[in-house]
């Protein structure tokens, strides 16, 4: 049965046989061609293997079989962003948010954010901040989206926004403010606030020996 046979292609993976993992996923989907997780599983071992057409095909056939469902499209999406294909990705982040419209969910919210950062690949500022203001505006502060925010602003020129914004990161977490502080003392020099400037990036030259950003964000 498809179940056996995906038990079997998990025993391979853990040997780091990915070959032998893709025979019985192959199996498994023969038996259930329906079953979409079966696709997103086996697209994850092509990636894996840099089979990449072959895990995109199988992305799509999970969106096939789902399409309103958010999942498949922001998997796909994270897919093709790795791959360097960013317009398709950012199509791809934008119907995820069709799809998930009117959910609050943490996932959902999350599109606003994993676009954001491809519409700034693109010179789109103005559009990167409104899916920004969507994302902080549901009562998630996190410091990175805010920061990124303050990063938008500054390309913009609108000092006064990114600084506030630097700021508002540094005071979320600032055991991991790095970042901010660097990008803030930037913002603090193209205003003339030298002294200021200096002032962070000695605070930013004390936490070096930690991560930029926290691995994770939290919901407040």
């Amino acid at each position: 049965d498809a179940d056996g046979y995906e038990m079997l292609a998990d025993l391979y993976l853990s040997k780091h046989d990915n070959e032998k993992a893709i025979f019985y996923m192959n199996r498994a989907i023969k038996i259930e061609p329906t079953s979409k997780y079966s696709y997103q599983k086996r697209a994850s071992i092509y990636s894996e293997i840099g089979k990449r057409d072959q895990a995109l095909e199988d992305l799509s056939a999970f969106i096939k079989l789902s399409p309103d469902n958010m999942h498949g499209y922001t998997i796909r999406a994270k897919y093709l962003q790795a791959y360097g294909r960013d317009k398709e990705a950012l199509e791809d982040y934008t119907k995820a948010i069709e799809v998930s419209r009117g959910k609050n969910d943490l996932a959902s919210l999350e599109l606003f954010k994993l676009r954001a950062q491809i519409l700034g690949k693109f010179g789109r500022n103005q559009e990167a901040i409104k899916d920004l203001n969507d994302f902080i505006a549901k009562g998630i502060e996190d410091e990175d989206a805010i920061r990124q925010r303050g990063d938008f602003y500054l390309k913009l020129k609108e000092y006064d926004k990114a600084i506030a914004d630097y700021t508002r990161s540094i005071e979320l977490s600032p055991g991991y403010a790095r970042a901010a502080l660097e990008a803030r003392a930037k913002a603090y020099r193209l205003t003339g606030k030298n002294d200021l400037a200096e002032k962070d990036l000695t605070a930013a030259r004390k936490l070096k020996e930690k991560p930029a950003e926290k691995p994770i964000f939290k919901m407040k």
